[in-house]
């Protein structure tokens, strides 16, 4: 049987290239927005919160503006010290409803407190109530799962926003985007092929990610997807913190996914790839342009692609790694127990 979530999944790159059109169809828009700003703040929830910790290290490198990210659950629950910290921002909230009760009371907040903020809204709707508090909103309707977890809508999100980067800074960065894409109808089977193998030989794994820098946001939202889809504890590290403490705990039954996101540091990707196979652990390479002989199994990314685009292509595996292990141990992937899409109370 086929779950909605296997295509929400497996074929997200369709969706993914209707967002990156909306973007550049709005590019006016957009443009417009982003004048006459000091600070470029990020605010979401969960799924979206992760892809917004990655696109602001993006957005900062690119613009040459502080940009940060905040998780939404936080600042609800301190309102009072988000006071006097900033000029003139732009709040950027990419979220899938529109509707998720912390977001809302953050930005009704920081409304009120930066009466001078533009707000950017990326959402599935055209009306929603974030929508309604924007300065712009890009709809992206066909982002939309019918499963609960956020893994369609995460991908054309954070695509959307690279897009975003790449149009206002970087015509490399939305080249690669472009390019990306093109791939994807290729790329996606073999991610398939391997993750549905790798899942085959697992017996009560310990899941581990690593990654670092732009990519890091992306390499914990696939750790989530695997907790939320799978049912099953993954831990995330930093890739060179895993050996200040956790690597102690690796045995034969662990399987580390390490995304390749230091471009010029690889060898010590490698290396920290080596010390926990020598423990016994499988070794997930995923980005590397060359096959790595310290992994078991390698997802191979070619091209001269830079650590937005590896981000994104790894939380694409652990998607479907999520997808597989699910349903080896007899879950819904579409209706994990007792999550809702976004929460209201």
């Amino acid at each position: 049987m086929e779950y909605y979530s296997y295509f929400e999944i497996h074929k997200s790159y369709e969706q993914m290239k209707q967002s990156v059109d909306e973007v550049i169809r709005r590019k006016d828009a957009i443009e417009k927005v982003f004048e006459d700003i000091s600070e470029i703040i990020f605010l979401g929830c969960g799924s979206s919160y992760w892809l917004s910790l990655s696109a602001s290290r993006t957005f900062s490198k690119l613009s040459k503006k502080h940009s940060l990210a905040l998780k939404a659950t936080e600042v609800s629950m301190h309102l009072e010290e988000m006071k006097d910290r900033f000029k003139r921002p732009l709040f950027i909230t990419p979220t899938r409803s529109g509707a998720s009760k912390e977001l809302l009371i953050s930005m009704e907040y920081l409304k009120k407190v930066y009466p001078q903020a533009k707000i950017l809204t990326l959402s599935e709707y055209q009306d929603n109530q974030m929508a309604a508090m924007s300065d712009l909103n890009i709809a992206l309707p066909w982002a939309d799962e019918t499963s609960i977890c956020q893994t369609r809508s995460f991908n054309c999100l954070y695509i959307s926003l690279l897009a975003i980067a790449g149009q206002l800074w970087s015509k490399k960065l939305l080249d690669e985007v472009m390019d990306y894409l093109a791939m994807c109808e290729t790329l996606y089977p073999d991610i398939e092929t391997k993750t549905k193998k790798i899942v085959n030989q697992m017996c009560d794994p310990e899941i581990v990610v690593l990654g670092s820098g732009p990519a890091y946001g992306c390499v914990i939202e696939g750790a989530y997807i695997v907790e939320e889809m799978a049912q099953h504890i993954a831990t995330y590290y930093h890739t060179l913190e895993y050996r200040h403490g956790p690597i102690v705990c690796a045995n034969k039954n662990t399987y580390l996914f390490l995304c390749h996101t230091s471009l010029n540091n690889e060898q010590l990707e490698i290396d920290m790839a080596a010390e926990t196979k020598h423990k016994g652990a499988t070794i997930i390479c995923c980005g590397f342009d060359d096959e790595k002989q310290v992994a078991d199994w390698n997802f191979t990314l070619k091209g001269d692609f830079g650590e937005e685009i590896r981000g994104i292509y790894f939380t694409a595996i652990l998607q479907s790694i999520a997808y597989y292990l699910a349903v080896a141990s007899g879950y819904n992937p579409d209706q994990p127990q007792e999550l809702v899409k976004y929460i209201t109370y």
